[in-house]
């Protein structure tokens, strides 16, 4: 079994069913005049290509000059889809789910012409090697996670003192399945994530049917082609181009990249600035962080009251889909004592491919380096069917890991909000003298760490800046 990097999932800079001036590799010489190597100007600056940034630049280019500014060599931030040879259907190493039916996702997929449809939503617990379906266990964790509503964000606590405080009388097995599922759904840590944003999020899940879950059909970076083939000349998709530092004023952005190894000026009078959190957060001086000059006024709070959640994937390709033994209709399964505490399989679609997760002090316990990530991983399916790991090997012809930990572009897997911090995504959304817009999951309290919210960034960006 191969070793795997993160960045196995590079998808190729020029996708055919994209216009080719989208991807533009260099600056031709038309583009090229002033100081530093080279000068363009536009209307508005995007930095960043993922969905919140195509979202943004795709509803502004029809009225302005846009250029988006991307460091890596593909649109689709966190989304990466993989394509494995001789399989049918793609591995997704970033988001793979679409969560309950969010308005701004599902629009976005009839207008691209993508389609999606609904998972199996079976949840197995594994016990000494047997799956059992526990009854009512999640129901009762849900209604655990309805008296959220009890803490109200001027008395903000973590989820552990909210558990402490409102809990006393569920049973310790309820109590532990939501906080385990807190924790690796949110990629968070129970003792330190705001129990009010968890509640904000609980009521928009509750107002959009957020227990259902979906997959797109074939690979999810395709929603991020057609959002970049949807931003037409004179707009463009910059590719490979870094942001190093970001000077502003009322009216004026002037941003300092790197492109092809040469220092390239974009000005223009306003940007969206739809960078990664876990980007913000690091200070200039890293490899890959960004100064502002002056400096962003909520950046410190960005650093103290929201994290950026870490998680880690192992993909299994298989010879044959040995669970089916066990249980021929297992979908999610959940071992909490194992490296690897959730997997799930394709059900409804179903094929050899099995997922483990790790999300948040899962994701951090796990050892560093593939070949030891891909043993835990091995490990887990062991524990959760009680078998010797050498069976559970002789299985697996390829087993792909995408570790988001310190990830260079993004800083981790997803956001969420530290205790007292369920409010600074609402100012994160305000613009800043009419100048800098803000996007990604990030910046939407109801919809931290999805796909959905990054994407109804994108728009809320776009429609103040064209007020």
């Amino acid at each position: 079994m191969p070793d795997t990097p993160l960045d196995v999932a590079s998808a190729d800079a020029a996708p055919d069913d994209v216009p080719a001036e989208v991807f533009s590799d260099a600056p031709g010489p038309a583009d090229v005049a002033g100081d530093v190597a080279g000068h363009l100007a536009a209307d508005v600056l995007v930095l960043g290509a993922g969905v919140a940034g195509l979202m943004a630049a795709r509803l502004l280019a029809g009225q302005r000059r846009v250029l988006v500014l991307e460091a890596a060599d593909r649109v689709g931030g966190r989304i990466r889809s993989h394509a494995v040879p001789g399989e049918s259907q793609p591995i997704e190493l970033g988001p793979e789910f679409i969560h309950g039916h969010a308005t701004e996702t599902f629009a976005l997929l009839g207008e691209s012409g993508l389609l999606a449809y609904d998972i199996a939503e079976r949840q197995e617990d594994a016990i000494s090697g047997v799956l059992v379906r526990p009854a009512d266990a999640w129901e009762a964790a849900e209604e655990l996670l309805d008296r959220l509503r009890a803490v109200d964000a001027d008395a903000d606590v973590s989820f552990d003192a909210f558990l402490a405080a409102h809990a006393a009388d569920v049973p310790a097995a309820v109590t532990r399945r939501a906080r385990s599922y807190v924790e690796g759904f949110n990629a968070a840590y129970a003792g330190q994530i705001s129990a009010h944003g968890l509640w904000r999020v609980e009521q928009y899940d509750q107002a959009h049917d957020g227990q259902r879950q979906y997959r797109l059909i074939g690979a999810y970076d395709r929603l991020p082609t057609a959002l970049a083939a949807s931003i037409k000349a004179p707009s463009r998709v910059l590719l490979q181009t870094r942001v190093l530092r970001v000077r502003w004023q009322p009216g004026r952005v002037d941003v300092l990249a790197e492109r092809g190894g040469r220092a390239v000026r974009f000005t223009a009078a306003q940007a969206v600035v739809a960078l990664p959190l876990g980007v913000l957060q690091r200070d200039p001086t890293h490899d890959h962080g960004v100064a502002f000059e002056p400096e962003l006024p909520l950046r410190a709070a960005l650093r103290e009251k929201l994290a950026m959640g870490n998680v880690v994937k192992a993909m299994l390709l298989c010879d044959a889909p040995f669970w089916e033994k066990e249980d021929r209709d297992a979908a999610f399964l959940h071992s909490g004592d194992a490296p690897f505490p959730t997997w799930w399989t394709t059900l409804p679609l179903r094929s050899n491919l099995l997922t483990g997760w790790a999300g948040g002090p899962a994701a951090d316990r796990l050892p560093r380096g593939q070949a030891a990530v891909t043993r835990a991983a091995i490990d887990s399916v062991a524990t959760l069917f009680a078998r010797e790991p050498r069976e559970i090997a002789g299985h697996v012809r390829q087993c792909v890991i995408a570790d988001w930990r310190d990830e260079p572009l993004a800083g981790g897997a997803y956001s969420w909000p530290r205790v007292g911090g369920a409010r600074l995504p609402d100012a994160l959304a305000a613009p800043i003298d009419g100048t800098l817009y803000f996007a990604g999951e990030h910046t939407v309290a109801e919809m931290i760490g999805t796909v959905a919210g990054a994407l109804a960034s994108g728009r809320r960006a776009a429609e103040q800046i064209r007020v």
